[in-house]
């Protein structure tokens, strides 16, 4: 392009410096929402995606008995994975290059007790050296910071299976009056109630660690065993907050009387492979267990929460986003026409001395984008200094439904800002191009003489 054209186009954004100012300062303040809004929406994006992969357990990859996710709650013992299909899919996976790891879980209910109060609690058995590798990954580290922080107490893994090592959710603990794990207690032995309702009650719930759990087997009859309570934790979430419990795979599996598991959940070294990793296990296993069915993390059944929110998420960004091009069409629009009628006697000048209506076009579009690439600067710049400060409050929010409530935090991701500011520009761009178009093509002594005014 002619160099010409270019610095007068740059030129002539300093020819009317009040309007130039109000056109940047629009579009500006306009991507410094958007800024905001997908800082906000990446950071959520990854805390959920995170949370639910690693800290719920589902893996990028789960592996159920068909048609488990709806029936395994009433019928478990017909839609759980027996030890031969868990050796099939031990055996599908072998081999596999992008697996990082898998792990056995079995989910359970009943009744947990302190030897005077019961309440209903919602368990989750676990694989214990797959679960330590899963807590300590750097995934879960870096995006849910906030959920390893209501830990206190020592992890499962750390004791024995037989000691029957539990962990509960901290509204669990509440309940049945256990403040203190094992670690704090050191070897106290089980106390004895006589009378739950004495003032000393309460204070005896407290002097020991040990809880029991009961539970119907999945032969019809009842089981029970003891637990010793190691560790709290914090599910992120006020509904299962009140009644999650975390144990060995093993001692869940005594408790109702099984060598099954709900399903197999698989990691990935690296999840941009799921879709192909997902077709290798799919084909291995549709041979070998076709009664089977593998699903990606993403699918509603396995991460409902995740998808929920995370539609919500995108619909208020998707509205910021149409807001944010509405202000950049009309501001750039209404100020490219102010400014290429109130310069047509020039661009008629232009046109007389031999300049096409394309190169007058791109004058005028040039200049439409110089003003939106500095103006999207600008907001870049403010966007980010704004996310710096509001991150630096550590202001917390109370979202319903969410324990212990959230860090309002913004995450910028250099991708979705570059990939914005594209679409700003080609928006000034196009609105500029539009604008211009409908006057230079007029006839050169109307323009000349202002008389198509």
């Amino acid at each position: 392009m002619d160099r010409t054209i270019i610095n007068l186009a740059w030129r002539n954004l300093r020819r009317n410096t009040r309007r130039s100012l109000a056109t940047g300062m629009a579009i500006a303040a306009g991507f410094t929402a958007f800024m905001l809004a997908a800082g906000y929406a990446y950071r959520v994006q990854k805390v959920l995606s995170n949370y639910t992969i690693y800290a719920l357990h589902v893996g990028h990859i789960g592996i159920y008995k068909k048609n488990s996710l709806e029936m395994f709650s009433i019928k478990p013992r017909d839609y759980a994975l027996t030890t031969a299909e868990q050796k099939s899919i031990e055996d599908a996976i072998t081999g596999i290059g992008n697996i990082e790891m898998s792990g056995r879980y079995l989910t359970g209910q009943g009744l947990i007790g302190n030897g005077c109060k019961t309440f209903p609690f919602l368990a989750t058995g676990v694989d214990l050296s797959v679960e330590k590798q899963i807590m300590n990954h750097p995934n879960f580290l870096k995006w849910n910071e906030h959920i390893t922080k209501f830990h206190s107490g020592q992890n499962i893994w750390d004791f024995p299976p037989e000691m029957g090592a539990v962990a509960l959710s901290q509204g669990l603990a509440v309940l049945l009056g256990k403040s203190k794990v094992h670690s704090e207690l050191g070897d106290a032995k089980p106390v004895m109630i006589a009378d739950c309702s004495a003032p000393e009650a309460k204070a005896l719930f407290a002097s020991d660690a040990n809880i029991q759990l009961a539970a119907g087997t999945w032969d019809g009859t009842l089981s029970a065993v003891d637990g010793e309570v190691v560790m709290y934790f914090s599910t992120g979430l006020t509904e299962t907050n009140n009644t999650s419990v975390t144990l060995a795979l093993g001692h869940l599996q005594k408790l109702v009387n099984t060598d099954g598991v709900t399903n197999v959940s698989i990691w990935l070294n690296n999840p941009l492979f799921l879709d192909s990793t997902l077709d290798e296990l799919r084909s291995r296993l549709k041979v070998s267990a076709p009664q089977l069915e593998v699903l990606p993390w993403t699918d509603n059944r396995l991460s409902p929460y995740y998808s929920g929110t995370m539609q919500f998420i995108y619909v208020m960004v998707g509205f910021i986003g149409f807001v944010l091009a509405s202000v950049v069409i009309l501001s750039i629009f209404n100020s490219a026409t102010m400014t290429v009628i109130e310069r047509s006697q020039e661009v008629g000048m232009f046109r007389s001395v031999g300049y096409n209506q394309s190169t007058i076009r791109r004058l005028f579009a040039l200049e439409g984008l110089f003003l939106t690439a500095a103006s999207v600067l600008a907001g870049a710049v403010l966007g980010v200094v704004v996310m710096l400060f509001i991150n630096s409050l550590k202001l917390k929010l109370s979202p319903p439904g969410v324990a212990g409530g959230i860090t309002l935090e913004f995450v910028p991701n250099a991708v979705i800002c570059l990939a914005g500011a594209l679409c700003v520009s080609i928006l000034g761009l196009t609105s500029t191009w539009i604008a211009v178009s409908s006057v230079v093509r007029k006839n050169i002594a109307n323009l000349v003489s202002g008389a198509h005014r």
